[in-house]
């Protein structure tokens, strides 16, 4: 039987080199080092996190949650209404409500360390401490840790306890302002808090008129 005929293959761009001639050596290929051109990111670097109003961080020495699940915010406004003649009600004014924050956290390794991640929940939880929750797409200012309640399920991990917590708006806009008169009868009513009673001066006694 007669030798097929050599393939006559292109020396071209993509056409892999061809051993088409007995004792003739291919070309060498070289081997890919990469997919293409590299791509750099640019830009500031997104985080998360529960700060203090200070700026610090309040998770320290690592005790903080490894991952942020889920977050979700609600933000809610009233319209108060009062009755009117004949059956009828009227709208007015406005009123935003205390915004809410809710969070999904996720703590692994010992059980040293998950522990004292929950301590540091629940010790921000029975405090007053404001903190600002910190997510790539935007900051809460001024918010309050009111709720804490954790699960484990195999499904998600024996080793692995999942924390949601949700943190209440406080607002701290209202201010308490004093004027100066030249007469106390021309003074204005300002509400200052609770006012404490005082004991009657000389041998007044209560509910005597004045001497």
């Amino acid at each position: 039987m007669a030798n097929p005929a050599t393939p006559t293959v292109p020396n071209a761009q993509g056409v892999p080199p061809v051993n088409g001639a007995a004792g003739s050596t291919p070309a060498p290929v070289t081997a890919a080092t990469s997919d293409g051109n590299a791509i750099v990111v640019t830009g500031a670097q997104l985080k998360w996190g529960i700060h203090l109003t200070t700026g610090a961080d309040y998770f320290a020495n690592s005790v903080g949650p490894d991952s942020y699940v889920e977050v979700d915010d609600t933000a809610e406004w009233s319209i108060p209404d009062y009755p009117t003649e004949t059956g009828g009600f009227e709208s007015y004014n406005k009123v935003t409500k205390p915004g809410t924050v809710q969070l999904v956290l996720a703590k692994g390794g010992t059980v040293q360390s998950r522990q004292a991640f929950r301590n540091a929940l629940d010790a921000l939880a029975a405090s007053t401490t404001l903190v600002n929750i910190l997510t790539p797409g935007r900051t809460y200012r001024g918010y309050n840790l009111t709720r804490v309640g954790a699960t484990r399920t195999p499904e998600k991990g024996a080793g692995l306890i999942q924390v949601n917590v949700t943190f209440t708006q406080v607002r701290t806009t209202v201010t308490l302002a004093f004027s100066n008169v030249s007469d106390p009868s021309a003074f204005g009513n300002v509400s200052g808090g609770a006012v404490q009673t005082q004991a009657p001066a000389g041998n007044q006694t209560p509910g005597s008129p004045p001497q």
